[in-house]
């Protein structure tokens, strides 16, 4: 799949996820497996490089994501990766192991290009034909959060 260009991509994962839907009668174990050999091919042919800074981990592979066509956007602090644009959406109904395969890549790219990133979850279709994938990064800490009320003196009903 590596060596195929971006007009040939949508065919061949087609036709790999089309045959991996065959094989497991609706099973995603294998389609995700099918993502994973596709990240590590990217690896081994030089796309995927190793990194130990997560944000150069966040911009690989979001920009791998992009390549592929998913119309990438990424939030500042580099912990949400919006995929705007699906180019699989056509067969998402009929082959839902699409979504499963490109889940299977992206977690493995994480783990080839290391940063220590990870996938927490892709919320899928969050808006028509956008998904989001929230990201673990070691480097960010929870901060501290402030809510509505601090600063407001609470108001007493004088009924």
């Amino acid at each position: 799949l590596a060596g195929h260009q971006r007009g040939d991509r949508p065919g061949v994962v087609t036709a790999l996820v089309a045959e991996l839907s065959s094989q497991g009668s609706g099973d995603s174990t294998a389609a995700h497996t099918g993502g994973e050999i596709w990240a590590r091919s990217l690896v081994s042919s030089g796309r995927l490089r190793p990194v130990d800074d997560p944000e150069a981990a966040v911009a690989q592979v979001a920009g791998l994501a992009d390549e592929l066509g998913f119309a990438v956007a990424t939030e500042p602090l580099g912990d949400r990766i919006y995929l705007r644009c699906c180019p699989y959406a056509d067969l998402v109904d009929e082959l839902p192991q699409t979504c499963t395969l490109h889940l299977g890549l992206l977690q493995a790219a994480f783990t080839q290009v290391g940063g220590g990133v990870t996938i927490e979850e892709i919320a899928m279709n969050i808006r028509p034909g956008v998904c989001l994938v929230r990201l673990h990064r070691p480097d960010l800490g929870p901060g501290t959060s402030i809510g509505p009320a601090v600063g407001r003196r609470a108001r007493k009903d004088h009924r």
